[in-house]
C-alpha cells in the first residue's frame, strides 16, 4: 500500500479482517488514504478508537438500503415444512427430516 499510487482504498469485508489490516497500516504508518467501507466494518466499535482516527478519519461508509424480492414474503408465510414434509413438488429449499 505504501508503494501504490492509489489514494482510495475500498474494503468490503468483516470488521475482524479490517482490524488485522489496520494493525499493519498503523505499523507502517500509511496515511493520506481515503477509505470506502462496507457497513460490515464502518460502524464497528473495534475500529472507533482514537489511535485509528489519523488513518480512518473521513471514511465513507456504504450501506445497502433494503432489497425486496417480490413474492418472497407470501411464499415464506404459506410454507409449512412440519406439515408438508412428504410433499413431492420438488421444493428442496425447506426440508424437514424426521
Amino acid at each position: 500500500m505504501r508503494k501504490s499510487t492509489a489514494r482510495v482504498v475500498i474494503v468490503f469485508g468483516h470488521e475482524s479482517h479490517m482490524v488485522n489490516l489496520m494493525k499493519e497500516v498503523v505499523r507502517q504508518n500509511v496515511t493520506g488514504l481515503q477509505w470506502m467501507a462496507s457497513e460490515a466494518w464502518t460502524t464497528g466499535p473495534l475500529l472507533q478508537t482514537p489511535n485509528l482516527m489519523p488513518y480512518l478519519g473521513g471514511t465513507l461508509g456504504i450501506a445497502i438500503r433494503q432489497g425486496e424480492i417480490p413474492g418472497l414474503r407470501d411464499f415464506l408465510l404459506q410454507i409449512s415444512p412440519d406439515l408438508d414434509h412428504n410433499n413431492t413438488d420438488g421444493n428442496s429449499m425447506v426440508r424437514v427430516t424426521l
